[in-house]
């Protein structure tokens, strides 16, 4: 069995934002992080975007913005999960019953280097990247199928909504990997009972 050894990876992440003032940076509908999943010898594994939906002005049509930036699961998360103002629906919130004020949506993770077809640091990438952006008080949208959700569920604890994968910031990460379980132990000779003599043995007449 192949060990990865995750001292040599890192994760590499970036903000890009224009140098604007403040009222044109309130009318921003997203942030957009770049992450990636960086080898010692400064290969880029892994990469992908993160949005996080900005609520500053309730002006703001993300469904429109979401159009503009061409993502189709970033537009469908706007339109189903979303409401124009880009707090959640009921129904989302209703699942979680966790106080979840921020919105994080995750794009699909693309494989640029072997080393990242290993799905257990596939998983850490992810992990590492929910764990910086999460402020405790946020929902993450990833973009997947429904076939994947184990692996989701088992790295940053997602589970089923609607059309959706969601994981909850409020809850704690699982811990990934799994440690491995011990061995079963082996039934070995059954030696029979000893009894044990209480008091003081009888002297011989």
């Amino acid at each position: 069995m192949h060990v990865v050894d995750f001292g040599r990876y890192r994760l590499r992440l970036g903000l890009e934002c224009p140098l604007v003032g403040t009222e044109e940076r309130t009318r921003r509908a997203f942030d957009v992080y770049s992450a990636e999943l960086v080898r010692d010898d400064e290969m880029i594994c892994a990469a992908t975007e993160v949005y996080f939906v900005r609520i500053d002005d309730p002006g703001v049509d993300h469904a429109r913005a979401a159009m503009t930036i061409g993502s189709e699961f970033l537009l469908k998360v706007c339109r189903e999960a979303l409401d124009r103002r880009g707090l959640l629906r009921e129904y989302v919130e209703e699942v979680f019953a966790d106080a979840l004020t921020e919105v994080f949506i995750l794009e699909r993770i693309q494989v640029l280097n072997s080393d990242a077809d290993k799905p257990v640091l596939r998983g850490m990438f992810a992990q590492a990247i929910f764990s910086t952006l999460s402020r405790g008080m946020d929902i993450l949208f990833v973009s997947t199928t429904q076939g994947e959700l184990p692996f989701w569920h088992d790295t940053i604890g997602a589970r089923p909504v609607g059309d959706f994968i969601v994981a909850s910031g409020a809850r704690r990460l699982p811990t990934y990997p799994s440690p491995p379980r011990p061995p079963p132990r082996r039934a070995g000779r059954v030696s029979p009972p000893r009894l044990r003599v209480l008091g003081k043995p009888r002297e011989p007449n």
